[in-house]
């Protein structure tokens, strides 16, 4: 097996098992059945997301500067640690504790895992193929999400819902033992000193900014992955209040995934067909569709069919905005560009889910729903990207 094959094979395994996460049906109402509400769920995001903002962008900035595949390794490891604690935790300090690290490994790695297989295409000469690559990782997570959503509902009403989370952790430290077996790809080799590391982050921030459509990209990107969050801890409760048993949640789950697999596996076609504008507002178009459609009715066939919209989104929107930003990032600040994307995106979600988790508490799930719909359609014309421009 030569060197791109081997990467590609490896990126995917572990985005299968890093996402063999048996809590997906059932996240929200586990933490409603330890006492906590509406607002206090989307807090421990906040949490998450406080993480990420503070350690995404010096993590990518380290793993520019010592290579990819030992952070991607120690940042499984911390997510693996955080399911775990999650599992053997019952109140809302305790899983704030578990957020806390498993925030830390997820900003370790963010950004790590996309630069390595994008160097890796580089490097192998097939850059072209990377709409497809990535679109391909995002399926393989996605089919992750239909096995853990269907085993997940079954571990659920059988041996309750703390083994869905000590089952995840196992499949977390599996990826864990794949990421050691990850070749880094040739770079320029860099002396690692403190002076270096802080210009290597002062210099991404700023090309981000000085590169207009770079800049839009990756604001349009966090943006549409912080609503697609926010939207994502209101689907539960949602169909609960629409009349669907919890019991077939892992069933309804698992079809949710099917369909975002879908979209991501199209998505290097729709690509070809569709201008960058396009692209670009297709998203949170079709976001502020859905959600307006979720506030309005509670009925359970409408219900499902707006998720799987967001789904699609969800599907589509990652390998596309991915490769459209990659293509003008420079390799040697790639994963430090992606992890202060993925930072931007978790400040959007610190400033507004909280809001939007006390509208839900204290006036009405609708209201809230309508209200980040009301952000989604303002997107729409914030970030828009002129061909002629690109």
């Amino acid at each position: 097996m030569n060197f791109f094959s081997h990467n590609v094979n490896l990126y995917y395994a572990i985005k299968f098992s890093s996402l063999l996460l048996f809590t997906w049906p059932i996240f929200t109402i586990f933490l409603f059945s330890n006492g906590l509400n509406m607002t206090e769920v989307l807090l421990l995001e906040s949490i998450f997301s406080i993480m990420l903002i503070l350690f995404q962008l010096p993590t990518g900035a380290l793993a520019d500067l010592i290579g990819r595949k030992g952070c991607i390794s120690i940042g499984l490891s911390l997510i693996a640690i955080g399911s775990l604690l999650y599992g053997i935790g019952t109140n809302f300090w305790q899983f704030a504790f578990a957020e806390i690290i498993w925030g830390i490994g997820g900003a370790t790695m963010s950004g790590a895992d996309t630069a390595l297989l994008y160097d890796t295409l580089k490097q192998s000469k097939k850059a072209k193929l990377s709409t497809r690559i990535f679109g391909n990782g995002f399926f393989a997570m996605m089919v992750a999400g239909v096995f853990s959503s269907l085993a997940g509902g079954l571990i659920v009403n059988v041996y309750g819902m703390r083994w869905a989370w000590y089952l995840s952790t196992v499949a977390l430290f599996i990826a864990v033992i794949f990421s050691l077996f990850l070749i880094e790809p040739k770079r320029k080799a860099v002396k690692f000193n403190i002076s270096k590391y802080y210009k290597q982050m002062s210099d991404s921030i700023k090309l981000v900014f000085q590169h207009k459509r770079l800049s839009l990209l990756t604001a349009n990107a966090a943006l549409t992955g912080c609503l697609g969050t926010i939207g994502f801890w209101f689907y539960q409760p949602h169909l609960q209040a629409s009349g669907i048993p919890i019991a077939v949640f892992g069933l309804v789950f698992a079809g949710f995934s099917i369909f975002a697999a879908f979209s991501s596996k199209i998505a290097h076609i729709l690509e070809k067909k569709l201008d960058v504008r396009k692209i670009v507002w297709l998203s949170p178009f079709l976001t502020a569709i859905a959600l307006i459609g979720l506030a309005m009715f509670f009925e359970p066939i409408i219900s499902i069919l707006m998720i799987l919209i967001l789904q699609f989104v969800r599907g589509f929107s990652g390998p596309t905005l991915t490769t459209l930003s990659n293509e003008v990032m420079p390799s040697e600040k790639r994963a430090t560009i992606s992890s202060f994307g993925g930072m931007l995106s978790r400040i959007f979600f610190v400033i507004m889910a909280p809001i939007f988790g006390y509208m839900s508490d204290n006036i009405s799930m609708s209201f809230a729903l309508l209200m980040v719909a009301m952000v989604a359609a303002v997107q729409i014309p914030l970030f828009g990207i002129k061909q002629g421009k690109v």
